[in-house]
Protein backbone atom coordinates (compact mmCIF):
# COMPACT_ATOMS: atom_id res chain seq x y z
CA UNK A 1 0.00 0.00 0.00
CA UNK A 2 2.89 2.06 0.10
CA UNK A 3 3.00 2.60 -3.74
CA UNK A 4 -1.01 2.83 -4.05
CA UNK A 5 -1.93 4.72 -0.85
CA UNK A 6 0.56 5.41 1.13
CA UNK A 7 4.51 7.40 1.29
CA UNK A 8 5.83 5.94 -2.44
CA UNK A 9 3.02 6.90 -4.88
CA UNK A 10 5.65 8.65 -6.98
CA UNK A 11 7.36 5.07 -7.77
CA UNK A 12 3.28 4.65 -9.06
CA UNK A 13 3.62 3.01 -12.42
CA UNK A 14 0.62 3.28 -14.92
CA UNK A 15 0.39 -0.31 -16.01
CA UNK A 16 2.47 -1.93 -13.86
CA UNK A 17 2.31 -3.02 -9.94
CA UNK A 18 4.90 -1.66 -7.98
CA UNK A 19 5.10 -3.25 -4.55
CA UNK A 20 8.24 -1.38 -2.38
CA UNK A 21 8.88 -0.43 1.35
CA UNK A 22 9.94 3.32 2.51
CA UNK A 23 12.87 4.14 5.57
CA UNK A 24 15.05 5.77 6.55
CA UNK A 25 18.90 5.71 7.39
CA UNK A 26 20.99 6.77 10.13
CA UNK A 27 20.10 9.23 12.71
CA UNK A 28 19.48 12.77 10.24
CA UNK A 29 15.34 12.43 8.98
CA UNK A 30 16.68 13.51 5.45
CA UNK A 31 18.56 10.54 4.74
CA UNK A 32 15.46 8.07 2.89
CA UNK A 33 15.49 4.65 1.08
CA UNK A 34 13.22 2.99 -1.03
CA UNK A 35 13.18 -0.36 -1.91
CA UNK A 36 10.55 -2.00 -4.71
CA UNK A 37 10.13 -4.51 -6.92
CA UNK A 38 7.72 -5.07 -10.00
CA UNK A 39 6.22 -6.57 -11.42
CA UNK A 40 4.00 -7.86 -8.65
CA UNK A 41 2.73 -11.16 -9.72
CA UNK A 42 5.98 -12.34 -11.68
CA UNK A 43 8.86 -9.99 -10.33
CA UNK A 44 11.17 -9.09 -13.03
CA UNK A 45 13.11 -5.98 -11.35
CA UNK A 46 14.05 -5.43 -7.76
CA UNK A 47 14.70 -1.27 -7.40
CA UNK A 48 16.26 0.22 -4.68
CA UNK A 49 17.11 3.73 -4.03
CA UNK A 50 18.64 6.61 -1.13
CA UNK A 51 18.45 10.16 -0.75
CA UNK A 52 20.15 12.38 1.28
CA UNK A 53 19.76 16.17 1.99
CA UNK A 54 17.03 18.23 2.97
CA UNK A 55 15.72 19.02 -0.17
CA UNK A 56 15.51 17.08 -3.51
CA UNK A 57 13.98 14.11 -5.37
CA UNK A 58 12.68 11.61 -2.93
CA UNK A 59 13.82 7.76 -3.55
CA UNK A 60 10.85 6.50 -4.27
CA UNK A 61 10.09 9.09 -7.47
CA UNK A 62 13.50 8.20 -8.61
CA UNK A 63 12.17 4.12 -8.67
CA UNK A 64 9.12 5.21 -10.18
CA UNK A 65 11.41 6.42 -13.24
CA UNK A 66 13.37 3.21 -13.19
CA UNK A 67 10.94 1.01 -13.45
CA UNK A 68 9.04 3.67 -16.29
CA UNK A 69 12.29 3.14 -18.08
CA UNK A 70 12.45 -0.45 -17.75
CA UNK A 71 9.15 -1.05 -19.00
CA UNK A 72 9.66 0.85 -22.01
CA UNK A 73 11.94 -1.63 -23.31
CA UNK A 74 11.13 -4.49 -25.49
CA UNK A 75 10.78 -8.20 -23.84
CA UNK A 76 13.56 -10.76 -24.18
CA UNK A 77 12.25 -13.72 -24.69
CA UNK A 78 13.80 -16.68 -22.45
CA UNK A 79 15.00 -19.84 -22.66
CA UNK A 80 12.76 -22.36 -24.28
Amino acid sequence: EAVTRGTARDADVEGLEVAGKTGSLGEAPWERKFAAFAPLSAPRWIVAARTAGREGASPARIAGRVFRALQSLPRVPGPS
